[in-house]
């Protein structure tokens, strides 16, 4: 047994360094025993027990590779060569164990050296004649015939040397390879070319570029110095200029490039300028021209440029040249020495024009011709007389009516009236005297008294063909200026005032009551006309104190207070009961007389049961139906606007039930509050399409979408489990709208449409939503993009999140009201909806804008129990004066 510690599959192939390290560690522990033949001692993997025939020898064990190194390595009891598992490889009866290369069979111990450069009898050396002594790639068995000299051998060439190169046994002048191959009497070993009969010792030149003599070099006549592929014996007669050589072209350089043997003739300086005739030397005979020389007035192209300078041209053929002497060189009759004649040339070319003949006035005539006055255009021979004061014609004298005799500076000709007045003539003032000063069409009619009364227009008579009006009379209530100082009658102080109120009995409507006068405001109570408007106690005496209303069940108005911060006053009931519910139409000035009423439709009333109401002095509402306002059953009003753009507010109804439900009828106001109803030429989609449960919407305030100036209407339609579509119906200016298309599609369900523009830029926008589905509450804004195209809807304000306890899907339907609150010119609104909370379940509130489409809406203040009146499920609201 050993103590060798405990085996472990970890350590099944540790080294013996690396057991004995093992053995140390562990030596300290309490020892455990084993049986030999349980432990690997080499550390080859395997032991005794598994086949290993040498556990102290690592490269022996059962299943290793057999080697040549005197051991049974795979422990099969055979040892080296008689080893089946070494062999003989190469079958040349030799092993591999004892074979130098067992991959070749010419190789073995015992077997005769070949002549192959190999070791093929195993000795470990090559034969002696196997060795290539001289390094000329031939050993001496293969017939080098001096294996001490590289430049011999069996196929080497031979050469005249003494020696047998080629070591084919004859001698140099027996070997074939030395004989007179180009048979011109010189063997190679003589010859310095014996492949060419032409070439050999002492033989004639020839003009070829080699050596035909042997001489060991070129003669100079044969060498081409310049390289320009002719040599001297060729003919190139200057073997160093490149670019002389025969047949050169010749260039312009005085020398004779092709080898001629004359110079060209283009090429010589017969004058000796410096210049050849080709360079452009133009006349060699001639050493002042050449090109680049200075021009001189002599008529040659001295610089030979082709053609003399111009001013050295006799253009005119009188002999004198433009560089000289001669000033026009374009007329023969001017040049040194011709005759001056009165023509304002000049014509001797010298001293310039003569003074006589400059015409310095430019009227065409010379002095030397007979122009009287050369400075004076207006004075010459031929002239025409001219009302002017000259001598336009130069015959001596002036004509007879170019005079001005009172020193006005308007002579007769020049149309003086009176040439013995200085205040009378053409362009002078008019005065108020009667007298035509002016000299145009006689005395002006405002200077005559056209109605004899003693006072001309131009004396202040403001009516010439009334004598009963004019400066200094007596002014009357007659409506008439009299006293033509621009005041009538009451606005006139020279008329009484008997009340003292400032008003005087012309204007006053009671001249004797103080408290009456037409610049006085209506006290309301005192049963006085206070403003001379012919009304007494009228509604405009009182303030509006209401600015929202909606209809109630009992045919009266409920209104409440908006102050410019958007809070709510108490809410008061106005109007009379009785006839059914009522709806708060519109609050809009339908006769013109600058007094905003409020429109009220009592559906359950006779037949023209809408009226207007104002406010009266006691707080109640006082009106009277409209006229032309006829209504039928089911039929509503819906909306105004000025529909016809004639500046009058119009109204807009539609039919709600029925056959013909959402037929639009315009009534187009005259002006003075009487309307004519007119067919809108519309069918509304909504009112008939729309199945149980889905919801139709119509803009109430209709504004322009599509930039044209005119109002369009927009209504919406809600599709139960579907889309909100809203259509836009264009105004045509006449009362009657397009059939329109669908401008926007929502997923959202619409109960509400409000239109205006609530971000200020000029193009009308849309609100919609306040439904009690889906997001109930929420409304949604689309910005007004022109031409009827609208954006993209984002999520404005939901009025159900200011509604403690109040529930996002139960309720929110109302109606949105647009309304300047704060008079900041941004839209804002009043908010009217059902919380779905408590029986006071209708809640007001406000949102002021901020000009951008945004809103900023505060909690509701107001509730209220009132029922929707007529329209089912709106809660209508409108603003009051």
């Amino acid at each position: 047994m050993s103590i060798i510690g405990q085996r472990s599959e970890a350590f099944s192939r540790v080294t013996r360094s690396g057991l004995l390290a093992l053995v140390l560690v562990l030596g300290c522990a309490e020892p455990t025993f084993y049986v030999d033949g349980e432990v690997d001692v080499d550390g080859d993997g395997v032991l005794p027990a598994e086949g290993d025939c040498d556990d102290r020898n690592p490269v022996v064990y059962l299943g290793q590779t057999e080697f040549c190194d005197g051991l049974d390595n795979d422990c099969d009891g055979l040892v080296d060569g008689a080893d089946d598992d070494l062999g003989d490889r190469d079958s040349d009866g030799v092993g591999v164990c004892e074979d130098c290369d067992d991959s070749d069979p010419a190789r073995a111990p015992g077997l005769e050296e070949l002549c192959d450069g190999v070791d093929n009898d195993c000795d470990g050396v090559l034969g002696e004649n196997e060795v290539d002594g001289d390094g000329d790639g031939i050993a001496l068995c293969q017939g080098d015939c001096d294996d001490a000299e590289a430049t011999v051998g069996p196929g080497l060439p031979e050469i005249c040397d003494g020696v047998d190169s080629d070591c084919d046994g004859l001698a140099e002048a027996e070997d074939p390879d030395v004989i007179d191959r180009d048979a011109d009497g010189w063997r190679a070993c003589d010859d310095c070319d014996d492949g060419d009969p032409l070439v050999f010792p002492g033989a004639e030149p020839i003009c070829d570029g080699r050596d035909t003599s042997c001489e060991g070099e070129l003669r100079a006549e044969e060498l081409d110095v310049d390289l320009d592929g002719f040599r001297p014996c060729e003919g190139d007669c200057d073997d160093f200029n490149p670019i002389m050589y025969p047949g050169a072209a010749e260039i312009c350089n005085g020398l004779d490039d092709s080898c001629s043997g004359t110079l060209a003739a283009a090429e010589a300086d017969l004058d000796d300028d410096g210049e050849r005739i080709c360079e452009g030397d133009c006349d060699d005979e001639n050493a002042q021209v050449f090109p680049g020389a200075v021009e001189i007035c002599n008529g040659l192209d001295d610089d030979c440029s082709g053609a003399p300078d111009p001013l050295e041209v006799d253009l005119d053929g009188d002999g004198s040249l433009r560089c000289g002497d001669d000033c026009d060189d374009d007329n023969p009759s001017v040049g040194a020495g011709l005759p001056e004649q009165c023509n304002g040339i000049d014509d001797d070319c010298v001293d310039g024009i003569p003074t006589d003949e400059v015409d310095l006035d430019g009227d065409g005539s010379l002095l030397c011709a007979g122009d009287c006055d050369d400075s004076q255009a207006l004075m010459a021979p031929g002239l025409s007389e001219l009302c002017d004061g000259l001598d336009n014609d130069c015959d001596g004298s002036a004509a007879a009516d170019e005079v001005d005799l009172d020193g006005d500076g308007v002579m007769i000709c020049a149309g003086d009236c009176d040439d013995a007045s200085d205040t009378v003539f053409p362009g002078a003032l008019e005065s108020c005297n009667g007298n035509d000063d002016d000299c145009a069409a006689g005395v002006p009619p405002d200077e005559q008294d056209q109605d004899s009364d003693g006072v001309a227009a131009c004396a202040g008579d403001c009516d010439d063909n009334d004598p009963q009006r004019a400066p200094g009379l007596a002014e009357l209530c007659s409506g008439r200026d009299e006293d033509c100082d621009g005041l009538i009658d009451g606005l006139d102080p020279d008329v009484a005032d008997l009340d003292g109120d400032g008003a005087s009995l012309c204007t006053d409507c009671d001249d004797d009551e103080p408290l009456a006068s037409p610049d006085l405001n209506e006290v309301c109570g005192d049963q006085i006309d206070n403003d001379c408007d012919q009304r007494v106690d009228e509604p405009e005496a009182v303030p509006a104190l209401q600015s929202l209303a909606t209809g109630r069940q009992d045919g009266s108005l409920l209104t409440w207070t908006v102050n410019p911060l958007g809070g709510l006053g108490f809410p008061v009931s106005l109007g009379d009961s009785g006839s059914g519910p009522a709806l708060a139409v519109a609050a809009v000035d339908v006769d013109g007389d600058g007094v905003v009423e409020q429109l009220r439709q009592r559906p359950g009333g006779s037949a023209g049961s809408v009226d207007r109401l104002s406010r009266l002095c006691d707080g109640s509402l006082g009106g009277s139906i409209v006229t032309g306002l006829s209504l039928g059953a089911d039929e509503y009003l819906i909306s105004a606007a000025d529909l016809d753009a004639d500046g009058d507010v119009d109204l807009i109804s539609v039919l709600l039930e029925g056959s013909s439900a959402g037929q639009l009828t315009s009534f187009l106001n005259d002006g003075f509050g009487s309307f004519t109803a007119v067919t809108a030429g519309l069918v509304l989609t909504g009112p008939g399409a729309a199945a149980s449960g889905d919801v139709w919407s119509l803009g109430r305030s209709p504004v322009d979408h599509t930039g044209d100036g005119l109002p369009d209407l927009v209504e919406c339609l809600y599709t139960v489990g579907a889309t909100s579509n809203c259509r836009l119906h264009p105004g045509l200016g006449d009362g009657s709208f397009e059939e329109g298309t669908v401008v926007a599609v929502l997923a959202a369900p619409i109960e509400m449409v409000a239109q205006g523009d609530f971000d200020n830029n000029g193009t009308g926008d849309l609100l919609v939503g306040m439904s009690a589905s889906g997001d109930a509450g929420q409304l949604y804004f689309l910005a007004g993009l022109g031409a009827g195209d609208f954006g993209l809807p984002s999520a404005s304000i939901d009025v159900n999140l200011q509604v403690e306890g109040g529930s996002q899907s139960a309720a929110g339907r109302g109606w949105a009201v647009p309304m300047d609150i704060d008079s900041d010119t941004d839209l804002d609104l009043v908010l009217v909806w059902d919380t779905g909370v408590g029986s006071a379940n209708r809640a007001i509130a406000t949102a002021l804008g901020n000009g951008s489409g945004g809103f900023a809406m505060g909690p509701p203040l107001a509730f209220v129990s009132e029922t929707p009146p007529a329209l089912g499920r709106e809660w209508i609201a409108a603003p009051l004066p």
